[in-house]
């Protein structure tokens, strides 16, 4: 095992005479100086926030929640303008989704299917998000005193997302 000192190219000493080593450069770190910021989130998700407009992904399919025809659906990236961009909102602390292409914000009815109907964000528009240590957010919405995860579902052949279940997807939200 080598000692600390091999492999130094720089050394410079703090306050209280600790001399600090910096390592010599490597394959991953060269790799890194040569990305710019935009090489680096390319393909990753954002932190939601409110004011920003987001790519709603499901993570292991890759497809994107979008609003096209009036429904809430799965569709892979494609030429759908902004039927796949949602804006983030907050009000009283939970987390609202508003399309762009519609102007409607995302929530469910009485049946607990995903659609995007609203005209203003109230309790059935409420959503939080619960970080996975691998990445990306489970999507919880709310049902009176309740978190339901979104799940998907196939129907008429179009995937569909909708509430509740025990599997939890995983989505990623790409800043747009």
């Amino acid at each position: 095992m080598g000692s600390v000192t091999d492999n130094v190219t720089d050394t410079s000493t703090i306050s209280g005479g600790t001399t600090v080593y910096t390592p010599a450069p490597s394959e991953k770190t060269e790799y890194f100086k040569e990305r710019t910021s935009a090489d680096l989130q390319e393909n990753t998700s954002s932190v939601p926030q409110p004011g920003k407009t987001f790519l709603i992904r499901e993570r292991k399919s890759g497809l994107l929640l979008t609003l096209l025809d009036g429904v809430v659906s799965l569709h892979p990236a494609g030429n759908l303008g902004s039927a796949y961009h949602w804006s983030c909102h907050e009000r009283k602390g939970w987390l609202g989704f508003k399309s762009v292409a519609a102007g409607r914000w995302l929530g469910h009815d009485l049946a607990n299917t995903l659609q995007a109907t609203a005209a203003h964000h109230q309790g059935s528009e409420s959503f939080c998000l619960r970080f996975m240590p691998k990445g990306g957010y489970v999507l919880l919405m709310k049902q009176w005193d309740q978190l339901w995860p979104v799940k998907k579902k196939q129907e008429n052949g179009v995937q569909k997302a909708e509430a509740p279940t025990n599997h939890r997807l995983v989505w990623e939200f790409v800043a747009v």
